[in-house]
């Protein structure tokens, strides 16, 4: 599938029953809770909330689950093994649009609902509600935040999370679907414009020969044919001393990243460090060279948000003497290493983007002026899709697929030195 919200914050005020996994969302996604408040005391939408901690949502939740840490893929798991198990399934749906059902079935045998009960310490009975809550709603939501893809199987729970969905249906209609909900502002934005170590922007991969093969036409240039390192890996490999020099922008990691101490270490072993910030954090403290650029008030561009919602960006303050908008101070060093980039204006670069990234076609500056926004994907024609899947599954068969999980312990297990779990949030007011 796609790399983003499989519908909109409208379909999540339309469903009968909104589960959340893992997210604080009244703190951290405020007006996404706001319409979660609302359907639920209004419009008799229920609400089932799974979490560390009692928050607001939880409070507010007609059932309120406390799993243990890390536990998340053995509930999901084990519930959606009960909902097929009794008949409760969407066998209709997943036999015209799911491929992989018998192996995914058959992955789920260690997952009874005893085998839950003593891993999760959730109560059979409870797990029993929850699945004949979700078998009886017509429509259902699953958003989850950090609480899931922060830990070692934070992928594998968000495949639980949509194996769940599909077993019951919940997709291709309005009210149903996936939300992962993006921790800032233009998380989604930069995933999907390509800052991972494996894809080129619109979610292409760059192991692809025929995605390569239309970049490197365009750019004239000769493409690596395989992923680069995610931040965890260029830490260890400085350490390794694999890595002599990193080009960091926009990222505070020797605070927010795990281990702080051994993310500092590594960034004092560089031979050349070069950081691209706002603010003079602790990781400027670590470079060679820092490059002040410009908060989102002193620039042109967009914004993505977690529903895929592309909006424009206006300058409001001149930026500060010294002070560039990072698409500027990118293009010149580039240029100064021989690029050649005659770049005027960020409509420019988006318009590369839409030649080459099927994903945002018709994405330009124009259909974006004022208010106006756009969901990818979005066809050349500017037409564009609030509600993913309503035809078909980004599959080449138009199918989904059912993926067998494994759970295992985490790998760092409490013990004589370190034998606290520490869960950290946010704060409404103190968002960071």
């Amino acid at each position: 599938g796609y790399g983003g919200d499989s519908g909109s914050i409208t379909d999540i005020s339309q469903a009968d029953l909104v589960l959340i996994v893992g997210s604080n969302t009244a703190e951290s996604h405020p007006v996404i809770a706001t319409r979660v408040k609302r359907a639920h005391k209004l419009h008799g939408q229920k609400l089932i909330v799974s979490d560390l901690r009692e928050n607001e949502m939880a409070r507010r939740a007609d059932v309120f689950l406390h799993p243990r840490p890390g536990t998340d893929l053995i509930w999901l798991s084990a519930v959606t093994r009960y909902l097929i198990d009794n008949g409760l399934a969407k066998t209709d749906f997943v036999d015209k649009w799911v491929n992989g059902f018998d192996e995914y079935r058959q992955s789920l045998e260690p997952f009874t609902l005893e085998f839950a009960a003593e891993r999760c310490g959730l109560p059979i009975e409870t797990l029993k509600t929850v699945a004949h809550m979700i078998a009886e709603a017509e429509r259902v939501c699953i958003l989850w935040a950090m609480g899931i893809t922060q830990h070692s199987q934070g992928s594998d729970s968000s495949t639980a999370i949509s194996n769940l969905l599909l077993a019951t249906g919940n997709y291709m209609r309005p009210g149903t679907g996936a939300y992962p909900l993006r921790g800032h502002n233009n998380v989604q934005g930069a995933s999907d414009y390509g800052s991972m170590p494996n894809n080129l922007p619109g979610y292409q991969s760059v192991d692809s020969p025929e995605v390569r093969a239309r970049f490197e036409a365009d750019w004239k240039v000769t493409l690596p044919s395989t992923k680069g390192l995610d931040n965890h890996e260029m830490v260890e490999a400085i350490e390794k001393g694999k890595l002599k020099a990193m080009y960091l922008i926009g990222e505070e990691m020797s605070i927010v990243d795990s281990n702080a101490n051994y993310v500092g270490d590594a960034f004092s072993k560089l031979e050349f460090f070069v950081v691209q910030e706002i603010f003079f954090g602790i990781t400027c403290q670590y470079a060679d060279v820092v490059l002040p650029a410009t908060p989102s008030l002193e620039k042109e561009g967009t914004f993505t948000s977690t529903e895929r919602r592309i909006q424009r960006l206006y300058e409001v303050f001149e930026p500060l003497d010294g002070c560039r908008p990072d698409w500027q101070i990118i293009r010149d060093v580039a240029n100064q290493l021989g690029a050649n980039w005659d770049y005027q204006h960020p409509s420019e670069i988006m318009n590369e983007i839409a030649s080459l990234t099927p994903l945002f076609a018709g994405v330009t500056y124009d259909r974006l002026e004022g208010y106006k926004s756009l969901q990818w994907p979005v066809a050349a024609d500017g037409s564009d899709q609030p509600l993913l899947y309503t035809k078909e599954f980004f599959f080449p068969d138009g199918k989904a697929r059912l993926f067998p999980l494994h759970w295992s312990e985490y790998p760092e297990q409490p013990d004589a030195e370190f034998d606290l779990h520490l869960n950290n949030g946010r704060l409404l007011e103190h968002f960071h």
